[in-house]
């Protein structure tokens, strides 16, 4: 490659790829050496907007992907980088490794570092951070995209839903057939309509086909608490399993404990159908023992001053269950 040189330029007015039409897509490549600079504009009528622009480094052993430039907007959702981006691939057949040493996506719902290793040969040590998760926008975007050029007021996404996931650390290492995973989540008070509803906090982490949780959903004020804790088999989610593995995780044991304190259960008044402002405290414990195939449940669970408005004839009732 030292001693050639090649330019590639395309203007496309309208491309139709599958069902998608694009409306005009410029590029232009240009050679030196080993090192391929790139530069991509595309349009997809007034609802996607995308430019890259970078460099391919092919001098090396390894493949090297600089990108100065990631601008990219779906309906109003607007992604870019925050600084340059820098991923390393390694093909060979004894590695092929995939190397982010500089990754950072930020937005307007939520941002993206990603950092380290993963490989499909050899060991990796990869970390992945999402932050700043807003979760109406979330939503507006997973169920109704189009709602955001919305001018009527009937027209706009609307949910009762609001609040923001803090942080969600995901962590791989070790090799694709015995990994080792890592997952922490930590919410901000949510909110239904202008009921504080409250928190979750959950660390998850996976080695030898063993799922440990550690989940805590606490209620707005502080006062109460449930926490789902405990070891659940699982199989390794790198790979297909086979029908040891699945008979194996079938036999494991469980030990999971499902505990309540004071906990105000409103806090899923409103994801169960037909019922709203379904009120009282939880207490007591729940245990899963035995195996996958034949768990065994044990414990007890009390609900004091139970209250729910059945909204099929608009009446309230109480209740008392243990």
């Amino acid at each position: 490659f030292s001693s050639f040189t090649s330019t590639i330029k395309l203007d496309i007015d309208s491309l139709r790829s599958s069902n998608n039409v694009f409306d005009s897509i410029s590029a232009k490549f240009e050679l030196v050496g080993a090192k391929q600079s790139m530069f991509i504009h595309g349009k997809q009528d007034s609802s996607l907007i995308a430019e890259i622009a970078g460099l391919i480094d092919l001098s090396q052993d390894i493949v090297i992907l600089e990108l100065n430039k990631v601008d990219l907007y779906y309906n109003k959702f607007h992604i870019k980088n925050a600084d340059q981006i820098s991923v390393a691939y390694d093909p060979s057949d004894n590695s092929r490794t995939f190397e982010f040493s500089k990754f950072k996506l930020t937005s307007n719902f939520l941002d993206v570092d990603l950092n380290g290793k993963i490989s499909i040969n050899k060991e990796s040590d990869f970390t992945a951070e999402i932050t700043d998760i807003d979760i109406p926008g979330i939503m507006q975007y997973a169920y109704n995209p189009k709602s955001v050029y919305a001018v009527k007021e009937s027209r706009k996404f609307k949910t009762p839903i609001s609040g923001k996931i803090r942080r969600i650390s995901m962590y791989y290492k070790g090799f694709m057939d015995n990994p080792k995973l890592s997952m922490e989540m930590n919410t901000g008070v949510i909110r239904y309509q202008q009921i504080k509803v409250g928190r979750v906090d959950a660390f998850i982490d996976y080695a030898d086909r063993n799922l440990s949780t550690d989940v805590l959903v606490s209620n707005a004020q502080g006062k109460g608490s449930l926490r789902l804790t405990g070891n659940i088999p699982f199989s390794n989610p790198l790979v297909t399993p086979d029908s040891s593995s699945y008979s194996d995780v079938l036999t494991r044991p469980v030990d999971v404990s499902l505990k309540a304190s004071n906990f105000q259960i409103n806090f899923f008044s409103k994801v169960i159908p037909n019922f709203s402002e379904v009120r009282g405290f939880l207490d007591g414990e729940i245990k899963a023992t035995g195996t996958v195939a034949e768990p065994i449940l044990t414990g007890n669970a009390e609900i004091t001053k139970g209250r729910f408005f059945f909204s099929w004839n608009g009446l309230y009732y109480r209740f008392e269950s243990t």
